[in-house]
C-alpha cells in the first residue's frame, strides 16, 4: 500500500528529476563539451530529532558514517550533475526521565530506561549545481537535490528497569522505511591533475516524512560532510 508520505515524497523527487533533465537537455544543446567522472566517497552525518509526549532526559545522536560510489557530469565546464549509490546510516538513542515516587532507581521490568534506534540504507542521491572557478586548482559547486533512502536493516530495542532487552514499541513515523530527503550542499573541488580531483562537501538534509506519529514533533534534519576522489574518464567535444 502506498502511504501519503511516500506519495508526497515521490512527487518531490519526480519534479526534481524532470527539472534536472530539462535543464541538462538545454545545456547539452547549448554546448558540445561534456565531461564525465566517477569515484568513491566517505561521509559522516549527525541528525537532529524531536519528540513530544515522552519524558526524555536526553536524546543521543551519534555520528553516523557511510561510503559509496559517485558519478558526475559536467557541461561546458560550468553546469554539474551528481548521482551515485551510497551505504548510509541513521540512528539515535533515547534516555528516559521517569519519575516514580519512592523509587529513585527504577527496576520495573515494564518501564524502559533507554531505547536504541539504528537504521541502514542504500541511498541514491541526485543533485545539480553550477561550477565557479575560485583559484587555479580550486572550484566551488553549490548544489541542490534530493535522495531516496532504501531501507536495508532496522534495529530497535529498549533496555528495561530489570536489565532485560525487548523490542521497542515507539512509533518513529517511518524513519526505518524507504523515504526521501531534500539536500543542499557545496562541493569544493580540488584539482590534482588533468584527470584526478578531490571533493570536500558539507551538506544539510531534511526528510520529507509527514507527521503521522504521536511522538514526533518535527521531521528530522541531518548535517555533515563527505570526502571523495574521482577521475574524469571520458571527454567529448
Amino acid at each position: 500500500m502506498i502511504t501519503q508520505n511516500t506519495y508526497n515524497s515521490s512527487l518531490w523527487f519526480r519534479k526534481i528529476i524532470v527539472t534536472s533533465i530539462i535543464v541538462l537537455s538545454i545545456i547539452n544543446n547549448l554546448s558540445s563539451q561534456i565531461s564525465f567522472n566517477c569515484g568513491i566517497e566517505g561521509l559522516a552525518t549527525k541528525s537532529q530529532y524531536s519528540f513530544i509526549h515522552i519524558p526524555i532526559k536526553e536524546i543521543e545522536s551519534p555520528i553516523q558514517y557511510g561510503f559509496g560510489i559517485r558519478f558526475g557530469a559536467e557541461f561546458a565546464e560550468k553546469y554539474y550533475m551528481k548521482t551515485g549509490l551510497l551505504r548510509t546510516n541513521l540512528g539515535f538513542n533515547i534516555v528516559y526521565d521517569w519519575y516514580i515516587p519512592g523509587q529513585p532507581n527504577i527496576t520495573d521490568p515494564a518501564i524502559p530506561i533507554k531505547s536504541f534506534f539504528n537504521y541502514s540504507y542504500l541511498t541514491i542521491p541526485l543533485s545539480v549545481g553550477y561550477k565557479f572557478h575560485l583559484l587555479k586548482h580550486l572550484y566551488i559547486i553549490p548544489q541542490v537535490g534530493a535522495q531516496y533512502l532504501i531501507s536495508t536493516d532496522i534495529s530497535e530495542y529498549s533496555i528495561f528497569g530489570d536489565g532485560s532487552r525487548k523490542p521497542v514499541a515507539l512509533d518513529t513515523d517511518g524513519i526505518g522505511n524507504n523515504h526521501f530527503q531534500i539536500s543542499v550542499l557545496i562541493s569544493f573541488e580540488i584539482i590534482l591533475n588533468d584527470r584526478w580531483f578531490v571533493n570536500i562537501e558539507p551538506f544539510v538534509d531534511r526528510s520529507l516524512l509527514k507527521q503521522g506519529s504521536p511522538y514526533f514533533e518535527t521531521t528530522y534534519y541531518s548535517f555533515g560532510g563527505s570526502v571523495g576522489i574521482s577521475r574524469r574518464f571520458s571527454i567529448y567535444k
